[in-house]
């Protein structure tokens, strides 16, 4: 039960993120049920950041099986999480620290067992002026109190894409592992190739597309010899989009093939704690949007699961669009919001209720608004758009 438990936690935590499309409705994520197994339930602050994640047992609903508590500073950046998960409940806990511009520099990783053992890590980062990761370095906490450095990875951009990543071991200047990124003139990545020091190139990745960008494969190739010029498939993904351009079903084929089908009508409100929950499992770029319900079937037992149920709260609203949306900055606001047009202004709280409205020119007083989340509608010359902001 614990490793199926663990199982459909994530596969199911990469399953949902924020909708693509905007459609009339703004809900946030109560909880997710897994058959007859067991609940994630989901509680936000009134900013909507998600705030406290809890997976406990159908049949046992006393019965706690792991929970996420997400901290956050003045600026509503996440500073800390505490992952308790197991029967023993071991903890996962990371501390992050940001920059001047919001960017993690730091996140020092605690791993807490049963028995009383403790791993820390540290991974530290630093960017260009572009907000490009140029350096990811990864230490390991020695019992003597001083950091070790187990490795670090250099990034090089080409036209703000990222063509080469470098993992260098210990103190080598020579990189260990090379891994070189290929795309299209769309910016779309069509492959991805990993080179090994001494064995030259042991694994391809190769990117497929529709006319519409989405990404219909994913293929794994590897060298069974890496002395050998020969690939061989180790795994393929496949997508398959409706006319709305929503993931409908994801395939997966190796030694076990597992098909994966979604029901998507809904779209999932982003918060900061929800989507650094998610980071640890999912690749934005064909995670499937808007997840009412799903199941997998694996061929090679004939297992179904689920049906797996996403349970949402809220009410009619105006979502966040890309309809020739207003910038506004600063975001988180506590006082005077700043505007990059002109035009009839619109604010609906997070349940789509009208809270004020008014001819703005380059800035908007907000300070008696109530702190919360917020969407700012504009329209000029016909055109609008709808864009979230924060009021702290």
């Amino acid at each position: 039960m614990k490793n199926v438990l663990l199982f459909l936690f994530t596969i199911c935590c990469s399953m949902v993120a924020s909708s693509q499309q905007a459609n009339n409705y703004t809900l946030k994520l109560d909880s997710i049920c897994y058959g007859d197994d067991a609940i994630d339930l989901f509680t936000y602050d009134d900013l909507w950041n998600c705030i406290h994640i809890r997976t406990i047992f159908a049949q046992a609903p006393d019965e706690l099986y792991s929970e996420k508590i997400f901290l956050y500073n003045d600026d509503n950046l996440l500073v800390k999480t505490d992952y308790s998960y197991g029967f023993g409940m071991n903890k996962e806990i990371h501390e992050y620290t940001y920059n001047d511009e919001g960017w993690v520099i730091e996140d020092i990783t605690i791993n807490e067992y049963a028995d009383d053992l403790k791993d820390t890590f540290k991974y530290m980062y630093e960017y260009d002026e572009e907000h490009h990761k140029t350096q990811s370095k990864y230490l390991w906490l020695q019992s003597n109190g001083t950091w070790d450095e187990l490795f670090r990875v250099l990034f090089e951009y080409e036209d703000n894409l990222l063509i080469k990543a470098e993992k260098f071991n210990d103190e080598n200047s020579t990189p260990d592992v090379i891994t070189n990124y290929t795309y299209n003139s769309l910016g779309l990545c069509l492959e991805i190739v990993k080179s090994q020091r001494y064995y030259g190139e042991i694994e391809k990745t190769l990117y497929t597309y529709d006319e519409f960008g989405n990404r219909t494969s994913i293929t794994v190739f590897t060298k069974e010899d890496p002395w050998e010029d020969e690939w061989i498939e180790s795994s393929r993904s496949e997508f398959i989009y409706d006319e709305n351009g929503n993931c409908t079903t994801r395939s997966y084929d190796n030694n076990t093939s597992y098909n994966f089908t979604y029901d998507m009508t809904v779209s999932v409100n982003e918060t900061t704690g929800f989507m650094e929950w998610l980071g640890y499992y999912i690749d934005f770029g064909f995670v499937p949007q808007n997840i009412t319900s799903y199941y997998y079937r694996t061929n090679f037992d004939g297992t179904v699961s689920g049906p797996i149920t996403f349970h949402y709260s809220g009410c009619n609203g105006v979502a966040e669009t890309t309809d020739d949306p207003m910038h506004i900055w600063p975001n988180p606001v506590s006082e005077t919001l700043y505007l990059d047009k002109e035009g009839f202004i619109e604010v609906y709280n997070m349940e789509g209720r009208l809270v004020l409205s008014f001819q703005a020119s380059e800035s908007i007083n907000l300070s008696e608004l109530p702190k919360g989340c917020y969407l700012l509608k504009t329209t000029q010359s016909g055109h609008g758009g709808a864009t979230k902001f924060i009021k702290k």
